[in-house]
């Protein structure tokens, strides 16, 4: 009886932390919009382009946490697979399910002429140059330009430049007490992602679930929880310019990633797992993100069940190719 009441107190206790972890991820992500938006008012442009440049960088702390501890591993394919897979789970799961709760999802108005396609393409260049099973160091020093190139050209509204000397200009106290609350947001929201990610983990063994799932839906959609979070409290908040802004900005800013821990690994990445499948399911992704983005200006309700039931297919492929149905 004694065992039983042990067993039944841990597992509660790890219920709470699962709790806990989901009630700091809501809060946080809730200060991070609202002094986001407080932020791009004060310093003049928008919503999507301050979100774009700086939520999309520090939601990507946990994809830059995880490539850090593969190269101390030794194991570099780990960054390479996190980093294709939080792509993956960016535009078929994270976007379609804004555009599924929020009825639509505006994608061109919050741009400037061909800033999607030049996002896009950015995104999408490891991709194709992933496909010889190799990343070399001129592929990764093509990744870190392609991203500068984009860093550079996000003349929204008044220009980069601009932007910055705005930024740098503000020395006032509500200033201050601005980007202190954004900071202490995202450090809820990336604490509790970390919370939430180890109780996963611990549920998952306890109920005896395949290592492969862990790592699928775990380690990809683990460490996108930030984005997870900040669509859901986004909606609440009417503020889904700045969830988009988000998605785009981190998953850019995955390319510069993919080559500046290539430049830090020394030499060329090879990659010895079969990436080919899930290389199609982003350009997939991608393609139908551009397209429907560029037809209608927006993506459906439809259009994001879409792009959610190839998210769903690509989980079942990879399911089969590791055999759990056999």
């Amino acid at each position: 009886m004694s065992l039983f009441f042990v067993i039944l107190t841990d597992m509660i206790l790890h219920l709470l932390n699962f709790m806990v972890g989901f009630i700091l991820i809501w809060l946080g992500a809730g200060l991070a919009i609202k002094d986001i938006d407080t932020l791009s008012k004060k310093l003049k442009f928008s919503s999507f382009a301050v979100s774009f440049l700086f939520l999309g960088f520090f939601t990507s702390i946990s994809e830059i946490s995880v490539g850090i501890n593969s190269l101390a591993l030794g194991n570099p394919e780990i960054y390479v697979g996190n980093l294709i897979g939080s792509s993956i789970v960016i535009f078929l799961l994270v976007i379609p399910i804004l555009a599924i709760l929020g009825n639509g999802l505006k994608t061109v108005h919050t741009l400037q002429k061909n800033h999607l396609t030049v996002i896009l393409f950015t995104i999408a260049a490891p991709v194709f140059l992933i496909f010889d099973h190799t990343i070399s160091l001129a592929d990764a020093t093509i990744f870190i330009l392609l991203y500068a190139y984009l860093f550079q050209s996000m003349h929204v509204e008044r220009g980069l430049r601009t932007f910055l000397q705005s930024f740098l200009n503000f020395r006032e106290t509500a200033m201050l007490r601005i980007i202190g609350n954004l900071a202490i947001g995202i450090a809820l929201v990336l604490f509790a992602s970390h919370l939430i990610v180890t109780e996963t983990i611990y549920f998952a063994e306890y109920l005896n679930i395949a290592p492969f799932i862990i790592s699928l839906l775990v380690i990809a959609v683990g460490t996108n929880i930030p984005e997870l979070s900040i669509a859901v409290r986004s909606l609440y908040l009417g503020k889904r310019e700045i969830a988009l802004g988000n998605y785009l900005g981190s998953a850019s800013f995955n390319t510069l990633l993919m080559g500046a821990l290539t430049l830090l690994n020394g030499g060329s990445v090879i990659l010895n797992g079969n990436f080919t499948l899930p290389l199609l399911f982003l350009v997939a992704g991608l393609w139908l993100f551009y397209y429907y983005g560029k037809s209608g200006h927006r993506i459906t309700r439809t259009e994001g069940t879409v792009l959610l039931v190839i998210y769903i297919a690509f989980v079942l492929s990879e399911a089969v190719k590791a055999g759990l149905f056999s």
